[in-house]
């Protein structure tokens, strides 16, 4: 009986001991060891993601950080689905200050509290958008306004085609924004759909779209 009763001690202890509590409330999203293995003090088990917040990194050229508001830090990004439905805005936590080591592009650290009210799910891809910078004299196209080459023909005073070479400052979808290549022109006629017969002087009837 006496050995019974320790055995059963011994059961209960082992059992108290196999109960794991959380260090707090998430979302077990990878397990790393199996039913009946044996772990020890210090080994990983599970990946476990908070359930209350959510975090995004983003990374950025050279060129489209010099396009964002200084400080990054505290400002907040529009956040939208791949069929850019609104899903919210996240807190920029942290950004820039060094290069990523593989990369070589800037990272901004975003939040999202009360991610259990947030149409937001863990592993979501999500379009972030970041506040950026006013850039005067810019040009709004159709990105199909510029041809593989890179080139944009347009219509000059005397209906004749003419192309140039473009400053791209940012791309949205299926827009460009573009530095406008001549300031005295306060109105542009662009070539949308700009054709492989195209030459430098021909003269075309453009329709207004």
């Amino acid at each position: 009986m006496a050995a019974a009763e320790a055995r059963l001690n011994a059961a209960r202890l082992t059992l108290q001991n196999a109960t794991t509590l959380a260090p707090f409330s998430g979302f077990i999203t990878e397990r790393m060891v199996s039913p009946g293995q044996t772990v020890n003090t210090g080994d990983a088990m599970i990946r476990l993601v908070d359930d209350s917040q959510l975090e995004l990194t983003v990374e950025l050229s050279r060129n489209e950080w010099a396009l964002l508001q200084q400080p990054v830090a505290g400002r907040q990004a529009q956040l939208f689905a791949e069929d850019n439905r609104p899903l919210g805005h996240a807190d920029i936590r942290q950004g820039g200050g060094f290069l990523d080591q593989k990369s070589r592009q800037y990272r901004i650290f975003l939040e999202i509290s009360n991610a259990t009210e947030s149409p937001v799910l863990s592993g979501d891809f999500v379009r972030v958008a970041l506040p950026g910078i006013t850039i005067p004299d810019a040009l709004n196209i159709p990105a199909s306004a510029l041809t593989q080459a890179g080139k944009l023909w347009y219509l000059d005073r005397n209906s004749q085609l003419q192309h140039l070479m473009p400053d791209v400052i940012s791309r949205m979808q299926s827009r460009l924004i573009i530095r406008n290549p001549d300031s005295q022109i306060s109105s542009w006629r662009i070539a949308t759909t700009p054709l492989a017969a195209f030459l430098p002087g021909m003269r075309v009837s453009g329709r207004e779209e």
